[in-house]
């Protein structure tokens, strides 16, 4: 505490004492400390908030609602027009023909009276026969048509005479056609509008016959008309259309009738707001193309679809949606049980996916910790590794948390992150290296029988685990283990002696060198198909079986090279010096033949027996001898005169059968050729027969044809003589009588011819 710029020394108390001047101040003269406070308390360990999945809560907007428009009965009609209340015209509707007739034929003219007194002045002047004329019978379920004046009408079926010659007939008009719903007749349109039929046209100005609140609709309003059978004014309306309500969307003009059945869905752009309007099943709609745009049906599907700009999507169980929001960037989850409606200009990038025990969904990463697993994840704040306690299905977010790692504990040592998780085993060594020392250390069971171990890569490195009982030589930390079998023995090297180890478990440290180990069994060497020339230069092979074994391992040890070289070395020399050994000796000394046998036998025997006995067995065994041979040429003979006599009896059968053959191929040939000779004669004759039909046939018909021809030409010659005779009497009839002619009406085409002659009166009808 004297010194300057040093610390007091501690007090009784644990503090320090600050020495008093000599003022009873509390500094020391010369120092430039104060007394130190006592330090703050350590603030407590910062517990893990684990990120566990929770419940999910969507915004109510994001819900698809599907529902069933109800039908609105101030119409009048079955549809819906969104309260655009299109008008209804009903005003040319006509309840029967009569008053069909009366709609075509009201114009705001009519034809002037004098042309239907120049009508009966015709009459007058043909003596009815403009009358006549101008008459027509309407056949039943047609109408009359006719013009007057520009004027196309109708009339009723029955007869009806035209007295106007402004007036003239037309086809006839069927009452009904089903296949022609609209018939124009002049400038008037006769519309029936059936059942399951929707019809519409154009108001043009000029219609006198509207009530005052639908002449204020405006001109140019399209109207509908209702079922029916109407007739229009093309002065009134322009544009006519019908169609019949069998689709699910139909154009009618500008309107659009959208018919959406249970299970669909459609929508279309409103053209006054530009949003995207969705129309549920219900009544048709009414959609005016001022109004609407871009009207669309799509079906609903469990697996999603899209209407539109918006994206429907049904999360079933075991699924897991999400998009992100393009306002704020944030990932929208979407839990199973609804079907949510997704704007294009709201979201995108739109995933669906199966559950799973470890799956992504956008910035998210779920994982299910199952027992028996390990699971962790890296902080991006901070770097820290959290390890997550089995259990539980973890939500962690891109930008939170790294990839998360996931491993089976099923092994003795399971790396999770930065952590290894060690468990003992039976049989094996297990140690790694500290680092605060970086001293080895050996894990062994605690004293509590725990053989489990958590090393974290911050406390331990080089973790090693290697089979105790191994019989190679293994790197276990700065040690080296080896176990030597039976059988065997070890050869350690330290400092440059050798020690020879007997079998066991050794650990040795590093300046050890383990070197291979000498097998002390019985070795078996065979040495099989080696050549070799014996001394009388024959060429022989052997085949050979060594056994040995190593004496002394240290000797062995001490041999510059490996066991196998020793191995090949003394294999090399083995067999050289067997063959050395092997060209000591004749081939007889070496493998003795049966003859040689025979002969020693002999010699054996000459020496023993009488020289008169052998003398004889000699004899014998050349009588023996020629015996054979005698018996062998009489087997010969016999098999070549055999085989002689069957070659004969073959050759013969061949010959015979050859020349039958020959003699089968002439007749077959000579048959051959009469009976193509007779085929050809039959077909000459045949020729020769049918050309003879055929010209007899034709100069019976050319016989025929011509009496035909004089027959016709004498008839029409009789035929036209008697019609000239009788034309000559009909002249000098009239020619004499001195008949006068009248014509009444070249119109009615009569010609009328009076003669009298006797005081009677004939009539001929010229025309």
């Amino acid at each position: 505490s004297d010194l300057p710029g040093m610390l007091p020394l501690p007090d009784e108390e644990g503090g320090f004492a600050a020495a008093e001047d000599e003022d009873g101040g509390g500094q020391a003269a010369g120092s430039p400390l104060r007394q130190l406070a006592p330090l703050p308390p350590l603030a407590p360990p910062v517990l893990h908030v684990f990120p566990v999945e929770e419940e999910v809560i969507v915004p109510d907007a994001l819900i698809a609602r599907f529902g069933h428009e109800k039908i609105d009965l101030s119409a009048g009609d079955f549809f819906n027009d969104l309260g655009r209340n299109f008008p209804r015209d009903d005003s040319n509707r006509v309840n029967n023909n009569e008053e069909l007739i009366a709609r075509v034929n009201l114009y705001t003219f009519s034809a002037p009276t004098w042309s239907k007194c120049r009508a009966i002045g015709y009459t007058m002047c043909s003596f009815g026969v403009y009358y006549y004329r101008k008459v027509r019978v309407v056949p039943a379920g047609h109408f009359g048509h006719y013009v007057s004046m520009q004027r196309h009408m109708l009339c009723l079926p029955g007869r009806h005479a035209l007295m106007s010659d402004e007036e003239h007939w037309e086809a006839d008009v069927r009452m009904d056609e089903k296949a022609n719903l609209k018939r124009e007749i002049g400038i008037k349109t006769i519309l029936v509008v059936a059942e399951n039929h929707l019809a519409g046209a154009f108001r043009v100005s000029g219609q006198k016959n509207l009530a005052a609140e639908e002449k204020a609709s405006g001109d140019g309003d399209f109207v509908l008309l209702s079922q029916g059978r109407h007739v229009l004014d093309s002065s009134s309306y322009r544009d006519i259309v019908i169609s019949k309500l069998d689709k699910d969307l139909i154009q009618l003009g500008p309107l659009a009738v959208l018919y959406i059945k249970e299970g669909f869905l459609g929508g279309a752009y409103e053209r006054t707001t530009g949003t995207y309007r969705i129309f549920q099943p219900g009544p048709p709609y009414l959609l005016h193309e001022k109004d609407y745009e871009k009207i669309t049906m799509q079906e609903r599907k469990l697996e999603g679809f899209k209407l539109g700009p918006v994206q429907f999507i049904t999360v079933r169980e075991g699924q897991m949606g999400g998009a992100y929001q393009k306002a704020t960037g944030l990932y929208e989850l979407l839990p199973p049980g609804n079907t949510y409606q997704l704007h294009e200009k709201d979201y995108d990038c739109i995933e669906l996916k199966s559950r799973s025990d470890l799956f992504k969904l956008g910035p998210y990463t779920f994982m299910t910790v199952q027992a028996n697993y390990l699971a962790g994840a890296y902080k991006l704040k901070g770097g820290e590794f959290i390890l997550f306690p089995p259990g539980q299905t973890y939500q962690l977010n891109d930008n939170e948390f790294k990839e998360p790692e996931r491993v089976a504990r099923d092994r003795h040592v399971v790396t999770c992150g930065p952590i290894t998780f060690l468990t003992l085993q039976e049989g094996a060594l297990m140690g790694a290296y500290r680092t605060k020392d970086g001293k080895f250390q050996e894990f062994e069971t605690k004293e509590d029988g725990t053989a489990h171990f958590e090393l974290h890569a911050s406390d331990y490195h080089g973790l090693t685990v290697v089979n105790k009982y191994s019989k190679t030589v293994q790197e276990f930390g700065p040690n080296r283990i080896v176990t030597i079998p039976e059988g065997f023995v070890g050869v350690f090297e330290r400092e440059g002696r050798i020690e020879i180890k007997d079998p066991g478990f050794y650990r040795v440290t590093a300046e050890y060198s383990v070197n291979e180990n000498i097998p002390l069994q019985l070795n078996s060497e065979r040495f099989e198909d080696k050549t070799f020339r014996t001394k009388d230069s024959l060429r022989m092979s052997k085949d050979v079986a060594i056994v040995w074994r190593i004496q002394d391992p240290l000797m062995t040890a001490k041999w510059p090279g490996t066991y196998g070289d020793l191995r090949d070395e003394f294999r090399t020399k083995a067999m050289s010096g067997l063959v050395k050994l092997l060209r000591c000796y004749t081939r007889a000394e070496l493998l003795p033949t049966r003859q040689d046998v025979l002969v020693l036998k002999v010699m054996d025997s000459f020496s023993e027996a009488a020289p008169q006995d052998v003398e004889a067995e000699i004899k014998a065994a050349q009588i023996n001898k020629v015996v054979v041979v005698v018996a062998v040429d009489v087997a010969v003979a016999v098999v070549v005169a055999i085989a002689a006599a069957a070659v004969d009896a073959v050759v013969a059968v061949v010959v015979v059968v050859i020349a039958a053959a020959a003699v089968d191929a002439v007749v077959v040939v000579v048959v051959v050729v009469i009976g193509v000779v007779g085929v050809v004669v039959v077909v000459v004759v045949v020729v020769v027969v049918v050309v003879v039909a055929v010209v007899v046939v034709v100069v019976a018909a050319v016989v025929v044809v011509v009496v035909f021809v004089v027959a016709v030409v004498v008839v029409v010659d009789v035929v036209v003589v008697v019609f000239v005779l009788y034309l000559c009497c009909l002249c000098a009839c009239c020619c004499c009588c001195g008949c006068c002619c009248c014509c009444c009406c070249c119109c009615c085409c009569r010609c009328c011819c009076c003669c009298r002659r006797g005081g009677r009166r004939r009539h001929y009808c010229c025309c």
